[in-house]
């Protein structure tokens, strides 16, 4: 197409999406309000200036719906203004062919096709060029783009592409590690003000009741932006309380059609199998933490994956692929951002939106009931779980749904109040998670019943279950007769419980698949007729110090493939009775210790298993078996023999190349095995060294290739960290060391002093998180630090010698916790978030003009001085105080001795006490005004005592000569009460003289 033909072009089209140019909402002109735009400053800036600087062409903004993606997509395109010669905004409606475009920032749109952006994009006379493409969701059409990146960095032509998808991103040509940002929800604060804002409430109302019921609001909306900004217009100018808790009540799925659109949206792309995992995930309650390990043996025990909708058993097919795809269905929600990852989990944990959560019960409630049965005056253990939480309209809708499969109560006594009409026998699933404890009681439960009959109540009412999930309950004892009623279960979860024993009966579970023992303190024995369970697919006894009694053999679990807490020559458990089991893919063993021979490990033949990626291997300290006390050269001697046979067992059991994690634990004294190298690890992505005592070196580790989490813990003879661990010798010429490594962590090493060496210019390029605590005599920060230029954040936590965090211009978020010896915090350019906890020598924070949020965890009588010396970064949005009543109380008033510090300090002052969490005060600049809670207002009047207070002061910010000079000011801390008083009674003296002075005139 020739370039005077364009224009014809895009008017010849122009009516082919009429119903995207009546919506203002989708182009660049749309304004949010103040408080999104300054929420998301920091990440504007930071996308601003990766695209001035021209080394990629091509980036992503990813995000659940509704998060803010598009918003900070038009920050982006309105800043670079003056930055590209042409700019052009698309927004998607429903694929590659239906596009709305945008020139500049005018307000005509023009519909055009996919095929004219590849034309416009591959002219070689378009140059200096912006283009923003909006609300992508697949990434048909879009091929082009990956390949066209060279050519766009010569051209100077930027593109920005928004999704909810990181793969779409991916396949469009993205980098997913440098160049794709992900949007997250506003926290309460941020939430707190576009709320506020979007209702049009003034300060002298945005606080007190409504205040707490806005702030509930937020987290109803799981901080999305455009929930809080339709909730809040709803609101506008509504002031009164009985508004807001009218609004915190309603279900905002179901009211608010604009927030179900957005999400239906992304619903509704998903595959039949995706929509049942993700109402799945709705069961948990809010804010629960999910691991995926838990999540994929539920989905399939459910049936979620059975081919072509056939119902047959998936216990009796042979396909040994299902954890794969669950795994895979489990990544695609993260991907869709219909998940959030646990920060530092490695992908093992999430979490669910709660408005995501809220739609996902609101499709999901003709089959699914999230809540409490019981009427909202019954008796139990907690309190009954609001309807509004629910999102099924009220505890007592139970009854009236359709066929509800699958339950999730709050408490073991919720389960007795399950109405016969509900069909109890028909239930799939059963979860009681968040009311139970795996402490003993001392006597009888306090309503009457005891604790341990609650398994035999569910095996009579509930006869169909496929998933039992009893995890943390106080379930003791398990009646045989009843358990065997439940022929169709193939989960069940008994983690954390008290029981002893299970009874012979469970080996007619003839379906059972999934058996999850964790971290029962008091299991003893495992009876004979476990080893019947020929379909078993997981067993999991890890952390269960009492089982000693183990009278099943392992040889008919050919279906294992996730075998947790291995006990090898305990009971009748041996290595050989795994040498069979090919399937595995993960494997954790235990106490590996003198009496485990090297010849039997052999036998385990644990190189020959393909299919292992997940490898825990952990010894126990090495004991005498004698009972008298050996000389020294005899201990020396004896040491010296059981550490060789425990080095030939970890030897003897070499896992397969193809290893993804690996963690060994508890090697006192013992050398790393010599299969630990990049020679044989080849695939090797998470490395957990644990409880190396007596290690005085560490294993060349900087050549895995693929290594992308590194954890060193417990080592207490370690004192310095050399060249050993780079692996001089594995790492290429001219390559960097640990060219994958995103997470580093060491712990617990009590006599580490310095890392100073081994790491060089180049290495650990992608680094982003580094983790140091409880290393108390750890000098100083790894010098290396200042060349990592992906760390974004660090955590310093009980490194009792460190004196200065200085000199990390990436780092955005930073947190120092119990380290009495710091002193100094400064030149962090890109620092944004920053933590303090228990550092009571601190006396310097500079030069970290990004810093927009500070958190101070106080446990002494006073403010720090350097709040007051030196006036904080203007950028300071949010300063949080956790203290003790007594301090909060001297900054709780402008006439208070640090009133002045409060008011000088951030936009917005929140204090919250260290006994319960709760906001004591608030403080906000732009009216000036303190608000103080109940508590506060009771504790002032309280405390009669004064006492003074030397508060330091910082000088005026336009100063022009010298530096900076400290003026001492000594102020006593007056009691606002009494000021209030005597104000009230010399009012009421005027008063009473003005009325005196009337009646004369008359």
């Amino acid at each position: 197409m020739r370039a005077r033909e364009l224009p014809q072009a895009i008017r010849e089209l122009m009516e082919r999406d009429q119903a995207a140019a009546q919506d203002n909402h989708i182009g660049p002109t749309h304004d949010e309000h103040s408080s999104v735009d300054i929420s998301m400053d920091c990440d504007v800036d930071d996308h601003v200036r990766r695209l001035r600087s021209g080394s990629e062409a091509l980036f992503a903004i990813v995000g659940a719906p509704g998060v803010g993606k598009t918003a900070l997509a038009r920050k982006i395109y309105r800043k670079l203004r003056d930055d590209f010669s042409t700019r052009r905004w698309v927004h998607v409606s429903t694929g590659a062919g239906n596009l709305t475009i945008w020139s500049g920032d005018t307000m005509e749109r023009d519909a055009v096709a996919g095929t004219m952006i590849r034309e416009l994009l591959s002219r070689d006379d378009v140059s200096g060029l912006l283009l923003v493409i909006d609300n992508v969701r697949d990434d048909d059409g879009w091929g082009f783009l990956a390949s066209s990146e060279e050519g766009f960095l010569a051209r100077n032509v930027r593109v920005v592409v928004t999704t909810t998808h990181t793969d779409v991103a991916r396949r469009m040509g993205v980098n997913p590690r440098s160049c794709c940002h992900r949007v997250s929800a506003l926290g309460e604060k941020d939430g707190w003000l576009l709320l506020r804002g979007a209702a049009g409430l003034k300060e002298p109302h945005a606080v007190g009741e409504v205040q707490e019921l806005g702030r509930c609001i937020v987290r109803k909306c799981g901080g999305v932006a455009v929930a809080l900004e339709t909730v809040g217009f709803n609101l506008r100018f509504r002031d009164r309380v009985g508004s807001w808790q009218k609004e915190h009540d309603a279900d905002l799925v179901v009211d608010y059609q604009e927030i179900r659109r957005r999400i239906e949206a992304s619903y509704m792309e998903l595959e039949y199998r995706l929509k049942r995992c993700f109402l799945y995930c709705a069961l948990y309650p809010e804010g629960f933490v999910l691991e995926q390990r838990h999540l994929v043996q539920q989905w399939i025990a459910e049936g979620f994956f059975l081919d072509g909708g056939r119902r047959e058993n998936t216990a009796t097919r042979p396909r040994q692929d299902l954890e794969r795809e669950a795994r895979q269905c489990y990544k695609e929600l993260v991907k869709r951002s219909l998940l959030e990852l646990v920060a530092h989990t490695n992908g093992a944990r999430a979490t669910m939106p709660a408005l995501l959560r809220s739609y996902a019960i609101y499709r999901s409630e003709s089959e699914n009931f999230v809540g409490d049965p019981r009427p909202s005056n019954g008796t139990g253990n907690g309190d009954p779980t609001p309807s509004n939480d629910t999102g099924n309209g009220g505890p007592s809708d139970i009854g009236n749904a359709f066929r509800t499969w699958r339950l999730c109560v709050p408490d073991e006594n919720a389960v007795r109040a399950i109405p016969e009409k509900s069909a109890p026998s028909l239930v799939r699933t059963l979860m009681v998670l968040g009311g139970g404890s795996s402490s003993r009681p001392q006597g009888d439960a306090a309503d009457g019943a005891r604790p341990s009959q609650l398994m035999d109540y569910i095996c009579r009412k509930f006869t169909g279950l496929r998933v039992l999930d009893l995890r943390d309950t106080q379930v003791e004892t398990i009646s045989g007769c009843l358990l065997q009623r439940l022929l169709q279960l193939r989960y069940l979860n008994l983690s954390s419980t008290m029981i002893t024993a299970l009874p012979p009966e469970v080996g007619k579970l003839l379906v059972l698949q999934f058996l999850i023992l964790k971290n029962c303190s008091y299991l003893t024995s495992l009876p004979t007729e476990v080893g019947r369970l020929s379909h078993l697919r997981c067993l999991d006894v890890s952390g269960t110090p009492e089982l000693r009694d183990i009278r099943f053999r392992l040889a008919n679990l050919q279906e294992l493939n996730c075998f947790r807490g291995f006990l090898p020559s305990v009971g009748d458990w041996a290595f050989r009775d795994l040498s069979g089991h090919s399937k595995l893919t993960s494997l954790q063993v235990l106490k590996i210790g003198s009496s485990t021979r090297w010849r039997e490990a052999a036998e385990l033949r644990l190189n020959d298993k393909t299919r292992l990626k997940d490898l825990e291997l952990c010894c126990t300290p090495p004991t005498t078996s004698v009972d008298e006390p050996l000389l020294d050269d005899e201990e020396d001697a004896e040491d010296a023999r059981l550490t060789s046979s425990i080095a030939r067992v970890l030897d003897a059991l070499e896992p397969p190349q193809q290893l993804a994690t690996l963690k060994l634990a508890y090697l006192d004294g013992v050398e790393l095995p010599s299969w630990v190298s990049p020679a044989h690890l080849t695939g090797l992505k998470q490395l957990t060294l644990h409880g190396f005592s007596n290690a005085q070196r560490l294993p060349p580790v900087g050549g895995m290739r693929n290594l992308e989490v590194l954890a060193i813990t417990g080592s207490i003879s370690l004192s310095e960290i050399g060249d050993e661990l780079r692996g001089g010798s594995y790492v290429v010429h001219d390559e960097p060391a640990f060219p994958r490594l995103e997470q580093l962590s060491l712990a617990r090493m009590r006599e580490l002093r310095e890392w100073s060496s081994g790491i060089q210019v180049g290495d650990m390029p992608l680094l982003r998180h580094f983790q140091i605590s409880m290393c108390p005599r750890l000098r100083r920060l790894p010098p290396w630090l200042q060349h990592c230029t992906a760390l974004t954040s660090l955590k310093v936590l009980g490194a009792g010698e460190i004196k200065e965090v200085e000199d990390l211009p990436a780092l955005k978020e930073l947190e120092v916790r119990n380290c009495g010896c710091l002193e100094r915090i400064c030149n962090l350019g890109g620092l944004q978030n920053l933590e303090i906890v228990g550092c009571s020598g601190l006396s310097d924070v500079q030069d970290v003009p990004l810093l927009r949020s500070l958190r101070l965890h106080e446990f002494t009588e006073q403010l720090p001085q350097w709040l007051s010396l030196r006036p904080p970064p203007r950028s300071l949005r949010w300063l949080e105080i956790v203290a003790r009543k007594d301090l909060l109380d001297m900054c709780s008033a402008e006439l208070a001795p640090y009133g002045h510090v409060i008011q000088n300090a951030a936009e917005h002052v929140y204090a919250k006490t260290v006994d319960d969490g709760s906001v004591y005060f608030s403080y906000s600049r732009s009216t000036g005004q303190f608000y103080r809670s109940l508590a506060c207002r009771n504790h002032a009047h309280g405390d009669r005592a004064v006492r003074p207070v030397t508060v330091h002061v910082a000088p005026p910010q336009n100063t022009t000569t010298g530096a900076p000079r400290a003026e001492s000011t000594t102020m006593h801390g007056h009691r606002i009460s009494e000021i209030r008083l005597i104000l009230y009674f010399a009012v009421l003296v005027a008063v009473q003289c003005f009325i005196l002075w009337s009646s004369k005139s008359k």
